[in-house]
């Protein structure tokens, strides 16, 4: 009976494994068989086990189907298992990356569609149509969609490139609006006024620029400075200083 017994030390495959299973299950059968030939009392005992040995057969039978069916590659030996693990790890970095480049490309189409679609909001309207109210909302619209996306406030802001360009044209033109009334028609002081100044070329005088032309030409006041002032907030940080007054 010594050489019949199970060494666990031995078992060094899955596929032992599955063999030990098959032997205890003759064991356990051979057990219940024979318990229940033995017992005479209580008179239910007997029947209890002589069921419990027939259901234990199919119970076992298709859980050894399914080992050697959905779980046979983890049955195989330490090398085949490592190989056919490498293989799936392999398919699943394969799909991520699949994934993440059809994210990325999905997030740069996003994009794309955005910046346009800002650029033509901000330049409707320049004579009449959408106010910048609604412009505003649109763009917030728009920026919490690219959130929901997966963008972040980095990439938000590349999409306002061409909005921006219109937004930084309009500080300047506010500025220029301001300083025309108070040249009293001098040919050559309005020229120069106008050239700060370029919707073609989406160009704006620097804040510095500005304020020497004003200071130059004893015409800075209170409303100028602080139109000069809008316009250097809005360069540095690509926002609106008083977005109350400039919507309103």
């Amino acid at each position: 009976m010594k050489d019949a017994q199970i060494q666990p030390h031995k078992i060094r495959s899955p596929i032992q494994l599955l063999a030990v299973w098959f032997a205890a299950l003759v064991l356990l059968e051979g057990s219940l068989l024979m318990a229940a030939g033995y017992i005479e009392q209580p008179t239910w005992v007997a029947p209890m086990l002589a069921i419990a040995a027939i259901v234990f057969i199919p119970t076992f039978l298709v859980l050894a189907f399914v080992m050697l069916t959905k779980f046979r590659p983890h049955l195989q030996g330490d090398e085949y298992f490592s190989g056919w693990l490498q293989r799936k790890e392999a398919e699943l970095r394969a799909a991520v990356d699949d994934a993440n480049v059809t994210t990325e490309s999905i997030k740069q189409m996003a994009a794309s569609m955005v910046r346009v679609m800002l650029g033509m909001v901000a330049g409707e309207g320049r004579w009449g149509g959408m106010g910048r109210n609604k412009k505003v909302i649109f763009v917030n619209e728009m920026d919490q969609m690219l959130k929901r996306l997966g963008f972040g406030n980095s990439e938000i802001k590349d999409t306002h490139e061409i909005y921006n360009q219109y937004l930084l044209w309009d500080h300047g033109s506010a500025i220029v609006e301001k300083i025309l009334p108070k040249l009293k028609g001098d040919k050559p002081l309005l020229d120069e006024a106008d050239g700060f100044t370029d919707f073609s070329k989406f160009y704006v005088a620097s804040p510095s620029e500005f304020r020497a032309f004003a200071k130059a030409n004893s015409i800075s006041d209170s409303e100028i400075e602080e139109c000069i002032d809008d316009l250097e907030h809005f360069i540095e940080l690509g926002e609106l200083r008083r977005p109350d007054k400039w919507l309103a």
